[in-house]
């Protein structure tokens, strides 16, 4: 029986997968620089700090990668805080686990400040107990660290635990550990058939109630 839930945010939660490679376009056409066809997947698996090094190193730039975050971080913002909608159905699913008492964690490569403003705007901040960013954390999410400290947060164990991501390689790490996971349809994944092999369970949208799969 499910006891706790713990979110991913980017394709999971928030429809913002697009806002990371366009804000890598825009800041790299400061630059004068033209982004290669794989921006997006190189954006994919990797935290603010990784993404910063990363297109430093590809595309040769000056700056210092710490001075490149800070300005990934303006431009993202601005979409964050004005246009990032929810993934259909989220905020009726956040509400029906909050009904039955199933205290929930955020797990984002991102930010938590991000987070915040997002979800502050589109009032869900309440439903979630603890936020955590890897990107603020200097940690990732190849491996269950993040995870395991997020369920132990809701004093829950990995297999009453459910996550909830769009990323394969996510979905692994936690199924390895012995979490129950849900793959949730992001409309860009190239992996999403393998997600739907992977994960317990896939939704294209999140339903009005907890399944009873969940509930067993």
């Amino acid at each position: 029986m499910i006891r706790a839930a713990v979110f991913d945010v980017d394709g999971t939660l928030l429809d913002s997968l697009g806002v990371w490679p366009d804000a890598g376009e825009e800041l790299l056409s400061r630059y004068g620089k033209t982004p290669k066809p794989e921006l997006y997947d190189d954006f994919f698996t990797v935290t603010l700090p990784e993404g910063a090094r990363m297109l430093r190193e590809v595309y040769e730039l000056q700056p210092e990668p710490d001075e490149l975050a800070a300005e990934m971080i303006q431009i993202v913002r601005r979409h964050y805080a004005q246009q990032v909608p929810l993934k259909p159905g989220a905020a009726g699913f956040l509400a029906a686990l909050q009904e039955h008492d199933i205290p929930m964690a955020i797990v984002s490569s991102g930010t938590e400040h991000l987070i915040r403003q997002a979800f502050d705007r589109l009032d869900i901040t309440k439903y979630f107990q603890h936020i955590y960013g890897a990107s603020d954390l200097g940690r990732n999410k190849r491996n269950p660290g993040l995870f395991l400290q997020a369920a132990e947060s809701l004093a829950a164990k990995p297999a009453d635990t459910w996550v909830f991501e769009d990323a394969l390689y996510a979905i692994q790490v936690v199924k390895s550990a012995g979490f129950h996971t849900v793959g949730i349809s992001d409309g860009h994944s190239a992996a999403e058939q393998h997600i739907r092999d992977v994960a317990d369970l896939f939704w294209e949208e999140y339903p009005a109630e907890i399944p009873p799969q969940m509930m067993r």
